[in-house]
């Protein structure tokens, strides 16, 4: 190719010295012919009953986009309606390059005139155009590139289709330049244009660091058209969006509460001090991209919350225990693809990570979220996590994961309801069940029972009817199996999906149900009886993964009435709990539809 454009280059300049050397102007039928070589003749797609082209598409696109793929093959269908002829296709993968072959190219095949058409193509702009005896058809994204098939197939084979049945011909009136509408023509920082960055995260990046970086290049990417890329901490590169704690981070790490960008004489760095502050820093990029520049900011991140004594990130008391349903499996109408769950117990095991608790209950927690490396077995695992053994396979819907160098596992056990429930195919395998341990507190010698359960989930008459059997259950097993002994007087703390709130029981059931009738039993609601106990409801919707943008976004039921959670934490005995609190900020919702419960306890 290099040796064809120097050829032609000589060939153009020898022309041009040529013309210099001539005294008289060309004749006019001599002018005539050189505007028709400056306008190469029209394409002739489809001539006297066949055609000389064939397609090449890029299959990838084809595969992660059923949008691009139906206009594809609404193209294919459209040509051999008017012509009778069906187009042969090739996918760029298994495609060998041909500078004779009169072809069509969709999407992104990697030739050189594909790159051509691409160059500087913004997220919703789509071209349509010829490059020698190619055609090619190019889109800033999925749907832009939908759109351009769409045209090509409906308003060029479609409509010549239609009027010459005989004959359809692509050229200069045919090509297409769409070009789409942003916020902002040009964004500069210190100068430089934001579309020659690079975002960079770290290599053992947190969750939120890979969530802020998706959703920064989803926000300048609708705004400023430009899609730029994310990159492992791995290389410098010349323009740089650094986020989190990189190699080339150089500016103060932000407090707890704080959330910044600082834009140095190298790169623009981001940084925030938790999770919860890096769910509000979405909040900066209002300003970040505001009036086609970025200038450093610094912000403090709901201070009154996170400030607080009561802080989450600040224990008070001797043992934290956190109560969580993961939400495990993949529902392809909630996760929108497989990568959603992995994402969200990399958030997950971050939270987890940042809160300390000594003792976490899990409900949900099927085969999915226990396979792999990236699983979040395997993360609480490297946080140094042991988890209460159960020896039936079918058990591990509910576990219980201790710090071994805080708490001593005396014993244990995990149960079945008897009560039956033929439900639990429909709602994906998860068992109805409780795991419970007995564990000694290493720093004081103080013993306690734990237990991690899961009830039934309707909001019917009946499924209210097996949850409260299923609660006598679980009372009989505790004073008749585990409470017995030398344990006898221990307390114990219930805690999870108990899947029932106090409007359905009072209000609903007539004051009948699990809840009701652990009270029966002397059992106390940290959150309805703690002076201080967050009151809010612990639902927080489904959140929602979009392959397309790369990020998650977080649930959004906003009810605040505490009457109506269905997750809690009881106890019965001598223990005294400082903190209910709920974790709702940007990276909970993110994680489940649940909100994870953290309560601090001392046993006296």
């Amino acid at each position: 190719m290099k040796k064809l454009l120097s050829v032609l280059l000589l060939l153009a300049m020898l022309l041009s010295a040529f013309a210099a050397c001539k005294t008289q102007a060309p004749k006019a039928e001599e002018a005539s012919q050189e505007e028709s070589e400056e306008t190469p003749p029209d394409l002739l797609l489809f001539s006297e009953g066949k055609t000389d082209f064939s397609i090449v598409y890029n299959e990838m696109e084809m595969a992660k986009n059923p949008n691009v793929e139906a206009k594809f093959k609404e193209l294919e269908s459209n040509f051999q309606k008017y012509t009778g002829v069906k187009l042969k296709k090739t996918a760029s993968m298994k495609y060998t390059y041909d500078a004779n072959a009169y072809e069509i190219y969709i999407g992104n095949t990697g030739t050189a005139e594909t790159l051509a058409a691409s160059e500087n193509l913004r997220l919703t702009d789509y071209k349509i155009v010829r490059n020698g005896n190619k055609i090619v058809i190019v889109g800033g994204n999925a749907l832009s590139l939908s759109n351009a098939i769409m045209h090509f197939s409906n308003k060029i084979i479609a409509a010549q289709g239609k009027e010459t049945p005989d004959k359809i011909v692509f050229g200069s009136a045919q090509e297409l330049d769409h070009k789409g509408t942003y916020r902002h023509e040009q964004i500069l920082v210190d100068g430089v244009d934001l579309k020659n960055f690079t975002i960079v995260i770290p290599k053992n990046y947190m969750a939120a660091d890979n969530e802020l970086a998706s959703f920064l290049q989803y926000t300048v990417g609708v705004r400023y058209g430009y899609i730029l890329p994310i990159e492992y901490d791995t290389k410098e590169y010349e323009h740089e969006i650094l986020i989190g704690k990189t190699a080339r981070s150089t500016i103060a790490p932000a407090t707890l509460t704080e959330y910044l960008i600082e834009i140095t004489d190298q790169n623009v760095q981001i940084s925030a001090g938790s999770s919860a502050a890096y769910g509000y820093i979405d909040d900066l990029f209002n300003t970040f991209l505001i009036n086609g520049k970025v200038e450093s900011i610094k912000k403090d991140a709901q201070a009154e919350f996170l400030a607080k004594n009561e802080s989450l990130l600040n224990r008070s008391g001797e043992l934290r225990i956190m109560f969580h349903n993961v939400l495990a499996y993949a529902h392809p109408d909630r996760e929108g693809d497989f990568m959603g769950p992995t994402l969200r117990w990399h958030i997950q095991a971050d939270l987890y990570s940042e809160y300390q608790p000594d003792l976490l209950c899990l409900q949900e927690f099927n085969e999915k979220p226990r396979a792999g490396s990236k699983s979040l077995k395997s993360r609480l695992t490297a946080l140094g996590y042991a988890e209460v053994p159960f020896e039936n396979p079918d058990h591990g819907d509910t576990p219980i994961f201790y710090k071994p160098e805080k708490v001593e596992l005396l014993k244990y056990g995990s149960y079945d309801y008897k009560t039956p429930n033929n439900d639990n195919e429909r709602y994906g395998g998860i068992a109805k069940m409780a795991t419970w341990g007995i564990f000694k507190d290493k720093a004081t010698g103080k013993i306690f029972v734990l237990f991690s359960a899961h009830l039934d989930h309707q909001d019917n008459a009946e499924a209210n009817a097996r949850r409260a059997l299923e609660a006598l259950e679980l009372l009989d097993l505790i004073n008749n199996t585990i409470c017995v002994g030398e344990y006898k007087d221990v307390p114990v703390i219930l805690g999870g999906d108990i899947n029932t709130s106090y409007n359905r029981e009072n209000d609903k059931y007539g004051n009948t149900g699990a809840l009701h009738n652990f009270e029966a039993a002397g059992f106390v609601d940290v959150q309805k009886t703690l002076a201080n106990a967050e009151k809010i409801n612990s639902y927080g919707g489904y959140p929602s993964y979009s392959e397309t943008n790369g990020f998650i976004t977080p649930g959004n039921s906003t009810s605040g009435d505490s009457n109506a959670s269905i997750d809690h934490c009881i106890y019965k005995g001598n223990v005294t709990f400082h903190r209910f609190d709920i974790m709702d900020h940007e990276y909970a919702r993110k994680a489940s539809d649940h909100l994870p419960l953290v309560v601090d306890i001392t046993l006296p």
